[in-house]
């Protein structure tokens, strides 16, 4: 008999899924977690976001990945104002 095992590792928590090989489910687990990046979440302005990433980028991080709260348009443009402000700083 086939069996599939599929784990999802994401920002939600854990998820894993048993099938057969007809597709059958044989095992379900849900494994929710509230996130680190939430105990410490970036804020502040435009600026304070903007010199977090030069900070980072000074430290050796080449590549940032960003996830917004709320989500909200404002929201999403205050982060996009911050990563132009960085970029137009800075080396890159």
């Amino acid at each position: 008999m086939t069996t599939v095992l599929t784990i999802d590792q994401g920002t939600s928590g854990t998820k894993a899924i048993v099938v057969d090989g007809d597709g059958t489910l044989l095992g379900l687990e849900l494994e929710p977690e509230r996130p680190a990046m939430f105990d410490d979440p970036l804020t502040g302005t435009v600026s304070d976001l903007a010199a977090a990433m030069r900070g980072y980028e000074e430290l050796g991080v080449s590549h940032m990945i960003f996830q917004y709260h709320p989500y909200t348009p404002e929201a999403l443009q205050r982060l996009t104002e911050a990563l132009h402000l960085y970029r137009s700083t800075g080396s890159r």
